[in-house]
């Protein structure tokens, strides 16, 4: 067994506080950019939910009819199809099968953020 002496122990005690200190700090700062990025998410997918309810918001003309009020359009016939993918991609991500999607990840990533053990 190795003999060391106090002040080398200490030393050692003093270097290994240091690295656990750096550590925790690290930890904490990691913990506040997350939750910065959740908040961002956040937001990002309200405003989606809030942009497709208004592109599937519906009236009824006098005649019957029910129509969309508001579209987005492009007078460029090519460019139609990739907007219509862009759109429906980005409804994917806002909705789950109708339904608000729930922020899964980021609630897992915002437990530990908020420091429980996962």
């Amino acid at each position: 067994m190795t003999e060391y002496t106090n002040e080398e122990l200490m030393n050692m005690y003093n270097n290994l506080r240091s690295v656990v200190t750096h550590q925790d700090n690290t930890i904490k700062h990691l913990r506040e950019v997350i939750q910065c990025y959740i908040k961002d998410e956040q937001r990002i997918q309200e405003k989606l939910q809030q942009f497709f309810e208004f592109l599937d918001y519906t009236e009824e003309s006098d005649s019957g009819r029910v129509f969309h009020p508001i579209t987005i359009s492009s007078c460029r016939v090519m460019m139609t199809g990739p907007l219509n993918k862009v759109l429906e991609e980005l409804k994917d991500f806002a909705y789950d099968d109708g339904e608000i999607r729930p922020l899964a990840t980021a609630y897992e990533t915002k437990r530990w953020a908020d420091g429980e053990e996962l």
